[in-house]
Parts: structure tokens; C-alpha cells; sequence
């Protein structure tokens, strides 16, 4: 029993030395890695540049989406999974830094709100919809799949008509917005549609 007891005395003291190590440690931790007040200035001013850029990215959003819904009476967007986007790319690319700077989820969010506010229609594409691989040609049915994200330019076998990445799949939206927007036409009336109400693809919201 009493070497028991010395046991357990022994461990208690060395818990208490271990503990009181770490404690010193702590403080010198403390002392050495201190931030001077340089670091603290530029720190703030980092912090405040920061807050300046998120502040004017907003103000910018919110001003473009504010003219597309007063000049507008229906808008076409398209359904993208910008978390899918984000992890297929590397984080030092282009695409993946302009993706992520861009605030797409906070432009539909102002979009929806805004277009229930001033009664415009909101039509949502499905994100399955290939916007970008279709040729816009009225005339042409040509799907490019094997167009990539690095491809900003390409030219239709079939017809030769030369595509911009971004213009054709605005084309291609605003006719599948048109064709969805006809759907709507059959199955309500003309005049709930244009009391605001909102048309939804096959994977809308």
C-alpha cells in the first residue's frame, strides 16, 4: 500500500511539472511571438483594404442587378453549380480565381429578391443545358462536346460560323428562356405571367 501511495504521489508530481512546463512555455511563446506594433498597424490597414473591396464589389452588384431588373420585364438565368466548378479547377488558375471573385451566388440571390419587388419574371435554365457546347445558329443543331472551359473561341463544323465562348451561350439561353417562356403561355394565362409570376426549369430553383 504505501508503495502504492509513493506511486501515485510520483505521478501527481510529475502531471504537476508537466503542466507547469507547459505553462512556461506558453509564456515564452507569448514573449517571442508577440505582434509588434508595426505589425499590428499593417494588419489593419490589410484588414480595412479588404473590407473596402468586399464594400465596392457589393455596391457594384447590387447597381448592376437594380438596371437589369427596371429594364427588363423577363430575365433568363442560367442554374450553374459553382461549387462543382470551384473544386474541379486548381485554385491558382484563372478560371477558378475569376469564379470565385465574381459572387454568383450573391447576384441570383439579388436578382430573385429584386425581380419579386418590381413584379419581372425570372426564368431559371437548367444547369444541364448546354449553353455553351450548342451552335446559336437558328439554322444549325451542332453540339461541340468537346469543347473544354479552357476554350474561349471556336469555329461550327457544320455551318462555319465562328462562336465567343460567352456570346454564343447568352444566344443559346435567351432561346431556351424563350422556349420555356412559351411553355409557360400554354399552360397558364397570359395574365398571371405578367403579374410577375415565375417560370422554372426542369432543375430550377
Amino acid at each position: 500500500k504505501e508503495m502504492e501511495k509513493n506511486l501515485k504521489s510520483n505521478e501527481s508530481l510529475s502531471d504537476h511539472e508537466n503542466n507547469k512546463k507547459q505553462e512556461n512555455l506558453n509564456n515564452i511563446s507569448d514573449i517571442f511571438f508577440a505582434k509588434s506594433k508595426r505589425l499590428q498597424k499593417i494588419e489593419q490597414k490589410l484588414s480595412k483594404a479588404h473590407k473596402a473591396k468586399k464594400n465596392d464589389l457589393t455596391d457594384v452588384i447590387h447597381k448592376c442587378t437594380t438596371t437589369i431588373v427596371r429594364e427588363n420585364h423577363t430575365i433568363v438565368l442560367e442554374t450553374l453549380n459553382v461549387k462543382a466548378m470551384l473544386e474541379d479547377e486548381d485554385k491558382s488558375s484563372a478560371f477558378h480565381k475569376s469564379v470565385a471573385n465574381t459572387a454568383l451566388g450573391e447576384i441570383k440571390r439579388q436578382l430573385t429578391y429584386k425581380a419579386k419587388w418590381y413584379e419581372r419574371n425570372l426564368i431559371f435554365v437548367s444547369p444541364w443545358f448546354a449553353s455553351s457546347q450548342l451552335c446559336s445558329n437558328k439554322d444549325c443543331t451542332y453540339k461541340n462536346e468537346k469543347l473544354t472551359l479552357s476554350t474561349t473561341h471556336w469555329t461550327c463544323p457544320m455551318c462555319h460560323t465562328h462562336h465567343e465562348r460567352n456570346n454564343n451561350a447568352a444566344f443559346n439561353l435567351r432561346t431556351e428562356g424563350w422556349r420555356l417562356l412559351e411553355n409557360f403561355f400554354q399552360d397558364n394565362s397570359i395574365i398571371g405571367l405578367a403579374d410577375g409570376s415565375f417560370v422554372k426549369g426542369p432543375q430550377g430553383l
